[in-house]
């Protein structure tokens, strides 16, 4: 169940440490319970705590209560379509658009606690911060929320999957202010944090080479990026819109309709 208004970098935390090292810091911080204070005081804390998830769960289950699960959820089934620039959609996967992919992990035994890991990822979160703030300029559609890789004990593996306009406005991004301090920085760092590890890949779809689909669903990939369009002729200032659309039927009802090809 997730737990609301703790910061990123919290949550981070929390996955940064093994879990049994969790279960064995609870174990201790209980024994001090215990050893300092009356048994029926000691268990206290805890007792609550376990005593209302189970309430709450309860609740949420038997629909008293709205479940986190389920909010923002789209219910049935659609798709992500890129729009024109009047905002219509007349062919599937019309649009190129460019996949840009970046992660950066910790080969260091402290994991995301060693030196200079603060530093890049708040380069990060200002690269992404300039992306969202001038989508039009950069051509940014959006992203995924942060990733974290799940093979290994510590999660020390972050990444994102972001969508582009085009692999130009990718390449003019690249060539701005902002990024271009990041790797500056990593550039001029390398060889002091040597444990620090980045790497990216790109992919350029072409229109009618692209396809999605989701079943009750939360916006995510492609399903959460917004695009600017114009309705009336001297709308300068346009408006940023879902790509989502409801399907139904046989429409869009195949993997290759959604490409926009002729059915076989």
């Amino acid at each position: 169940m997730p737990i609301p208004n703790i910061p990123n970098y919290l949550l981070y935390f929390r996955d940064d440490l093994r879990l049994s090292t969790w279960i064995l810091l609870g174990a201790v911080i209980q024994s001090l319970l215990v050893i300092t204070l009356p048994h029926h005081v000691a268990l206290l804390p805890a007792a609550l705590i376990l005593g209302t998830r189970i309430i709450l769960s309860t609740l949420r289950n038997e629909g008293f209560l709205p479940s986190s699960e389920a909010e923002a959820v789209v219910p049935g089934r659609y798709t992500a379509q890129v729009p024109n620039p009047d905002g219509s959609i007349t062919t599937a996967s019309a649009n190129k658009i460019c996949i840009f992919i970046i992660a950066t992990r910790s080969n260091h035994p402290k994991g995301r606690f060693a030196p200079g890991i603060n530093e890049i990822t708040d380069y990060f979160r200002r690269m992404w911060q300039d992306a969202s703030r001038n989508r039009e300029k950069w051509g940014y559609l959006g992203k995924t929320p942060t990733l974290i890789a799940t093979e290994e004990d510590c999660t020390n593996t972050l990444v994102w999957i972001s969508y582009w306009r085009s692999l130009e406005d990718l390449h003019s991004f690249a060539r701005g202010e902002t990024h271009r301090a990041g790797w500056d920085w990593y550039s001029k760092e390398q060889k002091k944090y040597p444990h620090i590890g980045i790497q990216h890949e790109t992919y350029l779809a072409p229109k009618g080479h692209w396809e999605n689909i989701a079943y009750n669903f939360r916006p995510f990939g492609i399903g959460k990026t917004k695009h600017l369009v114009r309705g009336e002729v001297g709308d300068a200032e346009g408006r940023f819109i879902s790509p989502l659309q409801l399907t139904s039927g046989d429409a869009w009802n195949s993997m290759k309709s959604r490409m926009g090809m002729a059915e076989e």
